[in-house]
């Protein structure tokens, strides 16, 4: 899943996308304090000071500074009397620019030291710091984008995690060298030829049960997993799914493991030389670009999945009220979380939803012009309907 834009006046992002930190900033003796997530941010003081002296300081106060001066956000601490640095403050919006400018980093807002601070657990006021520090991010690149006219850019962070590459194993050839039989039996005997067989009069793809064993050896080999056999497609198909159990699904399943697990066990791993591959990173790991230089400024609701556990996935748009999803199910069952930032529903009850009051906003910002557009990365999980 990838980041989703819009177009026209309001905004909505739903996504599945990026962001990357590093170095401090906010500095001081106080203790890293969380924010109660539950309570909305009150608004800063009415604003009497002096105007402006600048358009970028102008873009620093529409987009950057009204979002963090309240007390329950920067303002709390970081006000004209407070901790320094005091780019929160409401006395002078010119001062406070002048802060923050020491505390941001232009080229590359998630690298501010302000985000990684956050991200750090500071002052966070959501349950995840990650949800804060993308809020942030946004916010910096907003305002610096309002300054030089730009979209967000894409920021490619290495991976700091490398290693040698393993060994794995590969499927053989032919159904004799693979060792399949011990696997062909037990599709036949849970009747799968019943249905995914040629000559079956409701013959369903794939022919995994097919009378002749090198069919159905290669109609077989995108279901079985040689490196995992417990996340075998077989063998989730029966313990999970519970299709066409001939016994106790779980029983049918275990069974099926053991059978792959058997025939992988037979084969031998394929080292990878070094004239192939230098280093390997996991999926988890791997560069993301975050951005691509579209323009998002009107986004009113953006989702981008990156917390990676528990049941809520978080409005990072940086427009109040935060329009949180709550992930409805139970992860591993009902839904999972996925590398590259994303999430996977795998039952009819999963679902995705913001409550009632906070995606009010949706509405009233919607109505204020008519217009509004939805654009979402989504990948099916089942492209063939094979099952």
């Amino acid at each position: 899943m990838k980041r989703v834009l819009s177009i026209g006046w309001p905004r909505l992002f739903v996504v599945a996308s990026l962001a990357a930190f590093a170095l401090s900033g906010c500095s001081g003796g106080a203790d890293t304090v969380t924010n109660d997530p539950t309570s909305p941010p009150t608004a800063g003081p009415a604003y009497s000071g002096p105007a402006p002296a600048s358009d970028d300081v102008q873009a620093f106060r529409i987009n950057f500074w009204e979002n963090i001066r309240s007390e329950g956000r920067c303002g709390g601490c970081h006000n004209a009397g407070g901790q320094a640095p005091t780019f929160a403050r409401s006395d002078d919006v010119n001062a406070a620019y002048q802060q923050a400018t020491a505390i941001v980093d232009r080229s590359t807002p998630s690298q501010s030291p302000l985000v990684v601070k956050v991200a750090g657990g500071h002052n966070c006021w959501e349950a995840d710091p990650g949800a804060c520090a993308t809020i942030l991010t946004r916010w910096i690149t907003d305002w610096v984008g309002a300054s030089d006219g730009g979209g967000r850019q894409i920021e490619l962070i290495p991976p700091e995690d490398v290693r040698d590459p393993g060994s794995s194993k590969r499927f053989p050839a032919t159904a004799a060298e693979a060792g399949f039989k011990g696997v062909y039996d037990l599709l036949i005997a849970y009747d799968c030829a019943d249905c995914h067989r040629s000559s079956s009069p409701t013959a369903q793809s794939p022919f995994f049960a097919s009378e002749n064993m090198e069919e159905a050896y290669q109609a077989a080999i995108p279901k079985m997993n040689l490196n995992s056999p417990e996340n075998s497609r077989f063998v989730i198909r029966l313990g999970r799914e519970f299709h066409n159990c001939k016994n106790a699904c779980a029983d049918d399943a275990e069974e099926m493991r053991a059978a792959i697990e058997a025939m992988a066990n037979g084969i031998p791993l394929n080292a990878v030389t070094n004239t192939v591959v230098s280093k390997a990173s996991t999926l988890y790991e791997g560069t993301i670009a975050s951005g691509g230089s579209r323009y998002d400024r009107n986004v009113i609701a953006l989702y981008e999945f990156q917390t990676g556990s528990g049941n809520t996935a978080y409005d990072t748009s940086g427009v109040d009220p935060a329009a949180h999803l709550t992930l409805a199910g139970r992860v591993g069952t009902d839904f999972e979380w996925v590398g590259g930032w994303g999430i996977m529903f795998k039952s009819m009850t999963a679902k995705a939803q913001a409550s009632t009051t906070t995606s009010r906003k949706l509405y009233q910002r919607i109505t204020l012009t008519g217009e509004y557009s939805i654009e979402a990365w989504v990948i099916p999980g089942n492209v063939t309907q094979e099952d």
